[in-house]
């Protein structure tokens, strides 16, 4: 009777160390996963801070073809450039419009 007491005890010290270890390796793992969601997080807000840089830039892009074009149009109006050349700069401002839009949406499809 004695004998089986001990190992009894013996069995829930045992099971009380297998418990107290499962905890240990519960606590690190929730550490593991708040620092994995701090650097999600950082890493989120870095894109958000890109993609509104982006967007500062496209739109200083757009108000600087509008300058543009407004500026071509007093420039024609006083013959002072050709119409060839304006269709020329229109392309230019188009191609580079357009890459800046794709990379703002390259970035907000990430």
């Amino acid at each position: 009777m004695k004998v089986m007491l001990v190992i009894m005890l013996i069995g829930l010290l045992v099971m009380g160390l297998i418990l107290t270890g499962f905890q240990e390796q519960i606590s690190v793992l929730e550490d593991q996963q708040v620092t994995l969601l701090l650097k999600l997080e950082e890493e989120n807000i870095a894109r958000r801070a890109a993609i509104t840089n982006l967007d500062e830039v496209t739109f200083e892009a757009d108000k600087a073809l509008a300058d543009y074009q407004n500026t071509m149009v007093d420039y024609i109006n006083n013959n002072l450039v050709t119409a060839e050349y304006i269709e020329y700069m229109y392309e230019v401002f188009d191609v580079r419009t357009r890459d800046l839009k794709s990379m703002i949406e390259a970035l907000q499809g990430e």
